[in-house]
């Protein structure tokens, strides 16, 4: 999830680490302050569709990129990808820095994926399995498989080829 940089940028690691305590181990945050209706040491943030959120002076920040802010002393200058792809897990084990790209490799396979394959298809004409991956937004081609099994060694290939350490075989 995309976050307009204005909206961390204006806390600073200092005010962070006054108001919240974060566990880089298991992610978790809890307030160090009393404040309003909330309690010091009670777990803070809400879950907004699947990401954690914490609201600070009347604006929600996304916990990953407070986590990130808090643990390195820097907001996050990229996107923050969860390597599990757990959104809610904000341990500092499982956060990294990328850029829209290499954030949008690291998906599972899509709810649509009739061969339990990611980038793999049958391919109606010919019956064969076809190979294929995305590539800075490009469909890339790989051929036309006999066996499902060739098609997707072919495709965990040049996924970890081309995507690297992004690479999310599904």
């Amino acid at each position: 999830m995309r976050q307009k940089s204005t909206d961390i940028d204006t806390l600073s690691q200092e005010t962070a680490k006054k108001l919240l305590c974060y566990d880089p181990l298991t992610g978790v945050f809890t307030w160090l302050v009393s404040r309003g209706c909330v309690r010091a040491g009670s777990e803070a943030g809400f879950d907004v569709n699947g990401y954690r959120r914490i609201r600070i002076n009347g604006r929600d920040h996304l916990a990953h990129r407070l986590a990130w802010l808090i643990h390195t002393g820097e907001n996050p200058s990229l996107q923050i990808d969860h390597i599990d792809m757990n959104k809610l897990s904000n341990r500092m084990s499982n956060l990294r820095e990328a850029t829209s790209g290499q954030n949008h490799r690291n998906v599972s396979t899509p709810k649509h994926n009739t061969s339990g394959i990611k980038g793999v298809s049958r391919d109606r004409k010919s019956g064969k399995w076809r190979a294929q991956i995305q590539v800075e937004g490009v469909q890339l081609y790989l051929g036309l498989f006999r066996s499902i099994e060739d098609a997707a060694v072919a495709v965990r290939e040049a996924r970890c080829r081309l995507h690297g350490e992004f690479a999310n075989h599904g």
